[in-house]
């Protein structure tokens, strides 16, 4: 921001100046004052700035001072401020990313808290120009009665010399200001795209990518990333990146719903995602109609998608070689297919599960597991043995988490119970170079299982 001299008259040369400035310090902050071009460009000799702060750091004060030709300094500067147009000193604020600043303006004005501020003297050292009109925004202000306003000096600094110079009323000063934008919301709910147009299939498809690939399908711009993952809360309830969102985003799409809907009516559903490891197939068991769902497994699967799945049914897959994301999805709330969803081939577990009605209500997504396949220390059945195993076990003994798939799993030291010390055997084994678990042994080698203090009979 330049402050500028505009002298389009003749007049004497001025060979010094000092000014007071105040801005709006808890809008922007102070990043330089230099000298401007008229001043840099004559090689001034002495060119000097202090900054303080008033009123808790909200008011920022800056005071420069300027001399042609200083005593004692050799040689002589180029020029001196005679009639032209240009800049004295320049000024570099930064305006801080702040949502709440918005629509504001930082002024940027003079202030006169002695007689000798915001002058001008001349070249031989003779005359003082200090304030005629003073301005506000676009009007004169009259002139004050005392010192220490922003509105110029009184007539009784002009009664006398000023610092043993004569006064002339002959400088107009004109405030200025940093206007802070109001600029658009950072993002528009249900436009995942940010193309400025929320609700459409766009948006839908990007969904579903991001269902697919991860956070790997959006900006990989962290702040644009932030505002597509704000913008992902189509139904306005405070969570992103569900599948409820691509539901309800899609329902208004087809015209099925607003986009501000109303409070979901309840938070106690639930449905039940159960893969069979031998049938390798996934059924629901659900009360309603689902709009389909988001299933995440670990490992290589392919599904088979089931044929009796409505027409208007979205069904895709993709394996990133980690996991496999499948997604079955509808618009509207024809029935879901009945307790079978997919089959499948290839192997992999159930890991996640993502699901939605066409009430938008919160429903909690179970995973069960028939005929599972388990190891010996797999303990959360991720296909691995490490200190998870470990973790998920003591969770389960002394915090009521969940239960091992197999509780045979659990015993691996094969000591015919399990215990702490079967956790202290897996961190062992983990990071001490213990021994494996044992061999898994079947509930009827073990007779009983005890967890938690309760004892699980075999009663095969």
């Amino acid at each position: 921001m330049p402050v500028r001299l505009d002298r389009d008259e003749a007049g004497p040369e001025f060979g010094s100046f000092k000014l007071q400035i105040h801005y709006t310090a808890f809008l922007v902050d102070l990043v330089s004052v230099e000298p401007g071009d008229m001043v840099s460009g004559c090689g001034w000799e002495q060119f000097d700035y202090q900054l303080s702060m008033l009123n808790a750091d909200s008011l920022g004060i800056i005071t420069i001072s300027a001399v042609a030709d200083v005593a004692g300094i050799p040689g002589t500067p180029g020029c001196y401020l005679g009639p032209a147009l240009g800049s004295i000193v320049n000024l570099k604020f930064h305006v801080p990313n702040d949502e709440s600043n918005q629509c504001q303006a930082a002024f940027v004005r003079f202030f006169w808290p002695d007689c000798g501020d915001n002058s001008f003297t001349t070249r031989d050292g003779d005359s003082l120009y200090v304030a005629d009109d003073v301005y506000g925004w676009d009007y004169v202000l009259p002139v004050p009665a005392t010192l220490s306003t922003y509105a110029g000096l009184p007539n009784s600094c002009l009664s006398g010399p000023i610092e043993g110079k004569t006064p002339y009323r002959a400088i107009t000063y004109k405030p200025g200001y940093i206007d802070i934008t109001c600029g658009p919301d950072p993002f528009a709910r249900g436009d995942f795209n940010l193309n400025g147009i929320p609700y459409e299939i766009a948006d839908a498809v990007l969904y579903c990518e991001y269902f697919m690939h991860g956070l790997a399908a959006l900006d990989p711009n962290p702040q644009i990333l932030e505002m597509q993952i704000q913008a992902s809360d189509a139904n306005n309830d405070g969570t992103t990146l569900t599948f409820r969102d691509l539901t309800y985003l899609l329902r208004i799409i087809v015209g099925d719903a607003l986009p501000f809907p109303d409070p979901h009516v309840v938070d106690t559903l639930s449905a039940t995602f159960t893969q069979d490891f031998d049938a390798k197939v996934i059924s629901v068991d659900f009360a309603g109609d689902l709009s389909g769902a988001y299933l995440e497994f670990t490992g290589d699967i392919v599904p088979t998608f089931f044929p009796a799945a409505p027409v208007d049914f979205f069904q895709w897959y993709s394996f990133d070689g980690v996991k496999t994301h499948v997604m079955t999805l509808s618009s509207t709330p024809n029935p879901t297919p009945g307790p079978i969803w997919l089959t499948y081939t290839g192997e992999g577990n159930l890991a996640f599960v993502g699901t939605s009605d066409f009430n938008d209500n919160y429903i909690q997504a179970n995973i069960a597991y028939q005929n599972a396949p388990t190891l010996c220390g797999d303990i959360n059945f991720d296909n691995t043995t490490s200190i998870s195993d470990a973790v998920y076990l003591i969770g389960y003994i002394f915090a009521g988490g969940p239960p091992p798939i197999d509780e045979a799993d659990a015993d691996v030291d094969c000591s015919g119970i399990v215990t702490i010390s079967d956790a202290v055997y897996l961190i062992t084994y983990v990071f001490g170079g213990g021994a494996a678990p044992c061999p898994k042994l079947s509930l009827s080698n073990l007779g009983s299982v005890k967890f938690n203090g309760a004892v699980a009979t075999d009663k095969s």
